[in-house]
């Protein structure tokens, strides 16, 4: 990226890339135009980051990409704490552990960074499933 004046320069052709069928170039036209764009440019940029961000909306590594796009962002996400609280980064059982971990350790680094002294939700507890052995 080469700050505001190249995304003031090209700010009509971002824009026009939030109707992109494809999601990476609408996600990098809401990244730069949230980081160097006008202050009208920030509130769709970002709705269009959290929704990208939600693992109920998109695929794996569009997602990843978006979480990534929202830490870059820094405190200029902060207006959006509670919708970034609520988004689903949690990916569908099949998925490599490494993989699986990415988003959810993300999104709580992010939420942590923005609301230090906020208290994490408490974690699920985890039911253990029988085994067959023991199922009647």
């Amino acid at each position: 990226m080469r700050g505001k004046e190249a995304v003031s320069a090209a700010r009509k052709d971002l824009l026009e890339l939030y109707g992109d069928e494809a999601a990476y170039p609408r996600m990098t036209a809401a990244n730069v135009l949230a980081a160097f764009g006008q202050a009208e440019d920030l509130d769709p940029a970002i709705d269009t980051l959290i929704d990208s961000a939600n693992q109920d909306h998109q695929p794996l590594f569009e997602n990843m990409w978006a979480w990534n796009a929202l830490d870059d962002l820094r405190e200029k996400v902060t207006p959006w704490l509670e919708e970034l609280r609520e988004i689903n980064a949690a990916l569908p059982k099949g998925y490599d552990g490494r993989l699986k971990a990415y988003a959810p350790s993300l999104k709580r680094v992010i939420i942590k960074r923005l609301a230090p002294n906020a208290k994490e939700p408490p974690k699920a507890k985890s039911q253990r499933i029988p085994a067959s052995s023991e199922r009647q």
